[in-house]
């Protein structure tokens, strides 16, 4: 239930403690990720956020 980074080679650090669940979905027309995550101690309550990851729709506008 723990959620954790991982950058190059280091060892996982934990960044997030007490999730139940974590979802990651790639829209893949539009180039975005929707990200969404509940916690232990909120049952009722979800986190959710879009983002658009401007480096992968650059390198298919650039693509040949």
């Amino acid at each position: 239930h723990i959620l954790r980074r991982k950058v190059n080679n280091s060892p996982s650090q934990p960044l997030l403690e007490d999730v139940i669940s974590f979802e990651i979905i790639y829209g893949g027309t539009l180039h975005t990720i929707n990200l969404s995550l509940a916690l232990k101690s909120e049952k009722e309550t979800r986190y959710e956020m879009s983002v658009f990851p401007k480096n992968v729709a650059l390198a298919f506008i650039h693509a040949p």
